[in-house]
């Protein structure tokens, strides 16, 4: 059974492509790194509005995917990325519980504005962490407060939007931005990064799309509406909302979360899981540079990328702190080195002199011949 997708009607197409910021679309994505040549996914993606944002950036070399579960929204994606896409976007129906594509294939996973209408995100969350292969980046966005967060708000307006966020307990999680953490810190993943946007804020009257925005969403959700308020108390609560995001002396908001995870400690688990490579001065060597490795990436990945700014400020670090941080991979790789040789770290054979090696004979009985005795090698 296909996702039940609240929004679902004739205009969700044309609101995902008004809703949709390409600019603000575009830093995010390189906040999040991704690269030229990556192999990305826009999961959820509607109409691609964010996967013709993507191909921009992975240029030629790479390939984007966007998926969704509407044929119709995917069709008018395609006519629309054929317009405007240098580079061709790929097409894909499908269930996010269920995508059809190869384990650890992507480099790349991008979902937004998808996990607060899922009555199961875990389970999304899994399948798409399953996509992403080791060294790459799983990113999931959502907003926190969609719809409920305004000053001065008349209680009883208060009052029939919590009621109408019961009766969509299931379809819909107006705080599903702050739960992101939660599902990448409860499957022990490292590398973990959250990010927090101001979004939808209105001071003072909202702008005309999004108050055309606003009256579309409750206009879906008049059917639903109805059964919790009855006729009349629903079209009054819609035309009463409409007319507070229209007034002056108002502040309204939302904020927008972005956690990702880079898939880059997996490898060194694997390796350490082993007992041949944990018995080997080689094989720990190199897994331990894995370690090192990520902790480097990641701490270029926090001080250098993610300091920043969503705007147009740059930030580059000087030559001082390049050297730091070189140097304290290398203190940790030396102290390393030092202690794997003159530590007992290791399990080794104790080297025998060949004339320990020579055998030895004990006195025995005439009958009885020499008993050889080998040289022992320590921990025998």
């Amino acid at each position: 059974m296909p996702i039940d997708y609240l929004m679902e009607g004739p205009a969700e197409a044309a609101r995902l492509e008004a809703k949709t910021d390409a600019r603000l679309t575009r830093r995010l994505l390189r906040l999040t790194r991704l690269s030229k040549g990556a192999r990305a996914l826009d999961a959820g993606a509607g109409t691609g509005a964010v996967a013709r944002e993507m191909v921009r950036l992975v240029g030629p070399t790479g390939a984007v995917v966007a998926l969704d579960g509407s044929i119709d929204r995917l069709s008018e994606g395609r006519r629309l990325a054929l317009e405007s896409s240098p580079v061709p976007v790929s097409f894909l129906v499908g269930d996010l519980r269920h995508v059809p594509m190869r384990s650890e294939s992507l480099d790349y996973v991008w979902c937004r504005f998808v996990f607060e209408y899922l009555s199961d995100p875990a389970e999304v969350f899994d399948e798409l962490l399953r996509l992403v292969k080791p060294g790459g980046k799983l990113v999931i966005g959502d907003l926190d407060g969609n719809g409920i967060f305004h000053h001065p708000f008349p209680e009883d307006l208060s009052e029939a939007m919590k009621r109408l966020e019961a009766g969509l307990r299931g379809r819909f999680d107006p705080s599903m931005g702050r739960k992101l953490y939660r599902f990448f810190w409860e499957r022990k993943l490292g590398n973990i990064r959250t990010h927090l946007f101001p979004y939808n804020v209105y001071a003072g009257r909202a702008s005309t799309a999004a108050i055309a925005n606003w009256d579309q969403k409750l206009e879906v959700l008049k059917p639903i509406g109805e059964k919790i308020f009855g006729t009349f108390p629903y079209s009054q609560f819609r035309s009463r909302f409409l007319d507070f995001l229209s007034r002056e002396d108002t502040l309204s908001y939302s904020v927008l979360f972005l956690a990702e995870l880079i898939i880059g400690v997996i490898i060194p688990i694997i390796l350490f899981s082993s007992k041949k490579v944990r018995m080997s001065r080689r094989g720990s060597l190199i897994a331990a540079l894995f370690v090192i490795a990520g902790i480097v990436l990641n701490r270029f990945d926090t001080s250098w990328f993610a300091m920043q700014p969503v705007g147009s400020a740059h930030y580059s670090p000087s030559w001082m702190e390049v050297a730091i941080l070189v140097g304290v991979a290398a203190g940790v790789l030396l102290v390393f080195t030092i202690i794997s040789r003159f530590f007992p770290v290791f399990k080794e054979t104790v080297p025998v002199t060949p004339r320990e090696a020579q055998p030895a004979e004990i006195d025995q009985p005439a009958s009885t011949a020499p008993v050889p005795v080998a040289a022992r090698t320590e921990g025998a």
